[in-house]
């Protein structure tokens, strides 16, 4: 139903009631990017091979992945800097 027509039904109470609502508890932005991650993997899925096809993830703008540290972070900094010591 399009903005105005529903603006049109409604009563000048419930309108206000409406925008009120929203201006104390909008949607969360997290449920709209996933609901626009699943519109866009539909998408995908339906251009590409079975096999290529993303994860829901691979499409939402704000998703973290979990990092797990290396191990030996600090033999990998010294190998790499060990590259630019002077020999004497």
């Amino acid at each position: 139903m399009p903005v105005g027509e529903m603006v049109s039904r409604m009563s000048a109470l419930e309108e206000t009631y409406w925008v009120a609502k929203h201006n104390e508890a909008p949607l969360p932005t997290e449920q709209i990017v996933k609901h626009l991650a699943q519109i866009a993997m539909y998408i995908q899925h339906g251009y590409v091979k079975k096999q290529d096809r993303g994860k829901l993830t691979d499409f939402m703008l704000f998703f973290r992945k979990k990092v797990t540290p290396q191990e030996d972070v600090s033999q990998n900094v010294r190998s790499f800097f060990g590259k630019f010591k002077k020999e004497d």
